[in-house]
């Protein structure tokens, strides 16, 4: 990996280095009726970052339904511990965000939800027009979700979206170097832009994130990328 910076929406050699210094998911899987249930998901780092500190959140295992609607109104969600303090990759390394992003995380027997609060003091510019599904978002605020549910280092999928909701996903193996972006998994987004910025609201289907039985750890981590400032965050792992 050079020293030069790169753009972590295309140039996905990046997401080598993401893998490396991923973040773990202790995961407890139990058979019930020939299908792999999540009983306890805790979201922390696997191994310290260096010139970072060690981070974790708790997802929260919920039984009612959760309406991805984008408003994140539903009672778990306020009592899910948000993962925030993200970074700035560019333009300055490792200097706090200059918008705040607040993700929570929840599941239940069918799905991982994921509820992203990206706060904006100029709201009226956020950037979002693609309603077509992977589409590039070359010009839109974005977040993504980069998820190596084998913790082999080597692997992971990657969700996307913009502030209106609009999908996309990839499929990474062989640590980064094959990135395949015709893979469509089915997933369920919703965006809102409001006062405050917008909201994001995912559920993702665990038969969706295929998981060995018995692997106890995922990585795990979210970029947000503000496009009118050129502006990369992130959760963690934010080094060039």
């Amino acid at each position: 990996m050079t020293n030069a910076p790169r753009r972590f929406d295309n140039k996905f050699e990046r997401f080598r280095a993401r893998l490396i210094v991923a973040l773990s998911i202790p995961l407890f899987a139990v058979v019930t009726q020939g299908q792999k249930l999540l009983t306890k998901v805790a979201l922390q780092q696997s191994r310290p970052v260096q010139g970072a500190e060690s981070r974790s959140i708790q997802a929260i295992r919920v039984s009612d339904t959760i309406k991805i609607d984008g408003l994140l109104d539903e009672a778990a969600w306020s009592l899910a511990q948000p993962a925030t303090d993200f970074r700035q990759e560019r333009p300055i390394e490792g200097a706090t965000a200059s918008e705040r992003t607040e993700v929570r995380v929840l599941f239940d027997d069918k799905n991982i939800y994921f509820g992203i609060r990206a706060f904006d003091s100029d709201a009226g510019h956020v950037n979002a027009r693609e309603l077509v599904r992977d589409a590039s978002f070359s010009n839109d605020d974005k977040v993504e979700i980069l998820l190596d549910t084998y913790h082999d280092r080597r692997n992971a999928f990657r969700f996307a979206v913009n502030p209106l909701g609009t999908q996309q996903d990839a499929l990474i193996t062989d640590e980064g170097r094959d990135v395949n972006l015709s893979w469509d998994a089915p997933w369920i987004s919703q965006g809102r832009i409001d006062t405050e910025g917008f909201v994001v609201e995912i559920a993702i289907p665990l038969t969706t994130l295929r998981f060995t039985e018995g692997i106890d750890t995922w990585g795990f981590n979210v970029s947000r990328i503000i496009r009118r400032k050129d502006e990369e965050n992130l959760w963690t792992s934010w080094q060039r």
